[in-house]
């Protein structure tokens, strides 16, 4: 908790897990219980903190592509269940950090199904840094690679990482 208290100090006002214990990908994996606690355990100091938390629970995935008619409210009942909707830090989901040209199809899914089922919060969504090689992300240049991420993911905002040289 000390760690919230600094960074609420320091100015910031909204954070995202960075450890692998605050990461659920699926509602089956054999941690699920020991991550679902460590994330409402942050989702808690946000709040004692007057602070914003994104949730790194990849469930969505699963409903996303799912056939289902009721996929939609499916996946509400389970963020019901999980206790993420009633904590007033619980501002959205952590969906990519640094995705490719191959995840865009998926990201497009997944943001339009999250948009739908939960239009109030954010779907976060990270790009590589402004500077990134072209051979790093596989392909002809960065601003062709934004292009093509705004025109087939659909994001509602732009986001993306910039290092400040040493």
């Amino acid at each position: 908790s000390q760690q919230w208290v600094l960074a609420k100090e320091a100015g910031f006002n909204i954070m995202y897990p960075l450890y692998w214990a605050e990461r659920i990908y699926d509602e089956t994996q054999s941690d699920y219980e020991s991550h679902h606690e460590h994330i409402m355990k942050n989702l808690r100091y946000a709040s004692e903190n007057d602070m914003k938390y994104v949730v790194y629970d990849n469930t969505y995935v699963n409903y996303a592509l799912s056939d289902s008619e009721t996929a939609k409210e499916d996946y509400l009942s389970y963020l019901d269940k999980a206790g993420y909707l009633k904590e007033e830090s619980f501002i959205g989901l952590l969906g990519r950090d640094e995705p490719y040209y191959e995840d865009f199809a998926d990201l497009y899914k997944y943001n339009k199904f999250i948009n739908e089922a939960l239009p109030n919060y954010l779907f976060y969504l990270n790009m590589h840094p402004c500077y990134v090689s072209p051979s790093l992300i596989h392909y002809k240049g960065y601003d062709e690679f934004i292009a093509d991420y705004l025109n087939e993911v659909k994001p509602d905002y732009l986001s993306y990482d910039y290092y400040a040289p040493l």
